[in-house]
């Protein structure tokens, strides 16, 4: 039979380390079937490993070192494009030091200004630690090495910010990225404002109440702010319209609204990291496993991909997952044929070998679903 084995990273394992580990384990049960590994991610950070990223989209990049003295990160750079991966950095929610958004403009102005540099991939949180609404990416991508800022790396704003300020910003930062295509990855949807906004999650995921309100309140005054910048005015999103603070990706990282105004576009990373390397070879497929981190309420972007892929190709779809709530009844609406969960009822004082697990689940999936 044919397999294709498209892989995300696992905590410990790169998303390359995920899909050898799968095709070994299955070729010591059906050591004559073909076997086609995709590493792909759902741009989701994994513990050690980040988001895979890299792997899927610039498996032959350098990394170049970004910001300055004490700081850790690097840019992944291939030809004419540049990965900014802040998957892992920015995710968490706001608090009183948290990073604010100036890192990713700081970087922005970095890339752009090298030589043929034609394509950026920004990818960000869902929601992540960011609450100044992508201000301070405006400020530090329209006057990058500035000695004074309204914003530093970390914490509020030194003092409250005006109109004029913010269309100034976003008409100098725009001006510099006008050459460039700014493709942001997000691992699912997230909007800035309303009763789903970002503010809304925050709370969700462990904030006071009366200060996600706090924060909701301040984020709807910005997102006016940049809605009102002749940037964001003449900026037309792929529904024909102008960017919102409503729109479904306009919260992502707590600057997709920004973003969308400089002109940049949201993908989900699992679109982007797979459909072009599967559409092409799952006509002739009979098996798609793959293999992601934890489910929550919505599919994973990638798996969403490899389920559309096969079902138009007719092929079946088995996913092998870190740990989540799928129940055996939704797998067919959802387009799945089977589901392997790796940590079922995981203690997290426990140290699992996910490379030993993940092999051991493997080799059960091959032998119950594989076919001559």
């Amino acid at each position: 039979m044919k397999l294709i084995v498209a892989g995300a990273p696992l905590p410990t394992l790169r998303a390359t380390e995920v899909t050898d580990t799968v095709s070994t384990a299955w070729r010591r049960v059906r050591p004559n079937d073909e076997i086609t590994v995709i590493p792909t991610s759902d741009g989701v950070a994994e513990s050690y490993v980040g988001s895979g990223l890299d792997d899927a989209l610039m498996p032959l990049a350098r990394q170049c070192r970004l910001g300055g003295p004490g700081e850790s990160r690097f840019a992944h750079c291939d030809a004419g494009e540049i990965l900014l991966d802040y998957t892992d950095v920015l995710d968490g929610i706001p608090g009183p030091h948290s990073l604010t958004s100036r890192m990713v403009g700081s970087d922005l102005a970095w890339a752009v200004g090298r030589a043929g540099v034609s394509r950026i991939y920004v990818a960000l949180p869902a929601t992540g630690c960011v609450s100044d609404g992508g201000l301070a990416l405006a400020e530090a991508l329209a006057y990058p090495g500035a000695t004074e800022s309204v914003y530093g790396v970390r914490g509020e704003p030194r003092r409250p910010v005006a109109q004029r300020e913010v269309s100034d910003w976003f008409a100098r930062a725009a001006s510099r990225v006008r050459n460039v295509d700014i493709t942001v990855l997000a691992p699912e949807e997230q909007r800035l404002a309303g009763l789903a906004g970002i503010a809304h999650t925050w709370m969700m995921s462990g904030m006071p109440p009366d200060v996600a309100q706090q924060h909701g309140n301040e984020l709807g005054a910005i997102a006016e702010m940049i809605e009102r910048t002749p940037g964001a005015a003449r900026a037309i999103t792929f529904i024909g319209a102008r960017p919102s603070s409503h729109d479904a990706f306009s919260g992502v990282g707590g600057m997709g609204l920004a973003l969308t105004a400089l002109g940049g576009h949201v993908y989900l990373a699992g679109e982007v990291a797979l459909r072009s390397r599967l559409a092409p070879l799952v006509d002739t497929a009979d098996l798609i496993v793959y293999v992601c981190g934890a489910i929550g309420e919505n599919l994973p972007s990638g798996l969403a991909v490899a389920a559309e892929e096969a079902a138009r190709a007719g092929a079946a779809v088995v996913v092998i997952y870190e740990t989540g709530a799928l129940r055996k009844g939704e797998l067919p609406r959802l387009g799945i044929h089977g589901a392997y969960e790796l940590f079922p009822g995981f203690d997290s004082a426990d140290t699992p070998n996910v490379q030993a697990l993940l092999s051991d689940v493997a080799g059960r999936v091959a032998t119950t679903w594989g076919w001559d």
